[in-house]
């Protein structure tokens, strides 16, 4: 057997046994530790296997250094795939929010928050304002006038388990919206229904604001149907603020 056919078949076994990449790529390098914990362990054709494993952004970045052990490789991968302050900074100031598919908001709301604390690290309670006030961009509007009555600028844990709620039902019927607002034979029941749930998410909202003070609407807050239709709504729930002025009602003018 030929040292050739030796080195073909080392290869091939290690690459039976180091996964292929993934992310996050700790967990990755994580499970090639677990084989090799230290560079005297690994085999020499190690750095070679990883090499092969790698994605071409980090191919890239990599290709023409000289590494000492495949450890060394992969801790280089590490500090590549570790988002840095500015990478987090760029995330919070620049990039638009968005809450992935199968996702809820709560889960996107800690994850910014901690991105606002690594870009800032003397934020303190600041981050949490900065992360809702971020988040709240990528909600539609149906929910973003449930959160207007709370007036709160960091979320308890109650509206942010309201928000996920709501999100749920928004995500399970793309068409809430227009479904409440077109009366149509068609629509008119599957309204009523996505109007009772709006209802009740508003009684929701209601009952954070009076056990939570510092939750407490806004002077300047209005409902759902008057900030959407103005003083042609039919419906307001309380609390709500709107002024509608005679000649808007339609009455004469004193």
């Amino acid at each position: 057997m030929t040292s050739t056919t030796t080195n073909e078949e080392q290869l091939k076994a290690l690459l039976s046994l180091v996964p292929p990449f993934m992310s996050p790529a700790r967990v990755w390098v994580a499970k090639i530790k677990l084989l090799w914990p230290t560079a005297k362990s690994e085999p020499p054709q190690l750095s070679q296997v990883v090499l092969q494993r790698l994605p071409p952004h980090l191919f890239d970045q990599v290709a023409e250094k000289t590494f000492a052990s495949a450890q060394d490789l992969l801790e280089d991968v590490l500090k590549l795939e570790s988002p840095t302050a500015e990478d987090m900074a760029r995330t919070i100031f620049t990039a638009p929010a968005s809450i992935p598919p199968g996702q809820l908001p709560s889960t996107v709301f800690h994850e910014l928050r901690r991105a606002t604390k690594l870009a800032l690290p003397t934020a303190g309670k600041e981050a949490d304002a900065i992360a809702w006030g971020k988040l709240q961009s990528a909600f539609p509007t149906s929910i973003q006038h449930i959160l207007l009555a709370t007036g709160a600028s960091t979320p308890s844990e109650a509206t942010l388990n309201l928000v996920d709620k709501a999100w749920r039902q928004v995500q399970g019927d793309q068409s809430n919206v227009a479904a409440l607002h077109v009366d149509t034979p068609t629509n008119s029941t599957r309204g009523s229904e996505l109007t009772s749930r709006l209802e009740s998410l508003e009684a929701a909202v209601r009952s954070i604001t009076q056990k939570a003070p510092q939750e407490k609407p806004t002077s300047a807050a209005v409902c759902w149907y008057h900030a959407k239709f103005g003083a042609q709504a039919r419906r307001c729930f309380p609390p709500c603020k709107f002024h509608v002025s005679p000649k808007e009602r339609g009455a004469p003018s004193p």
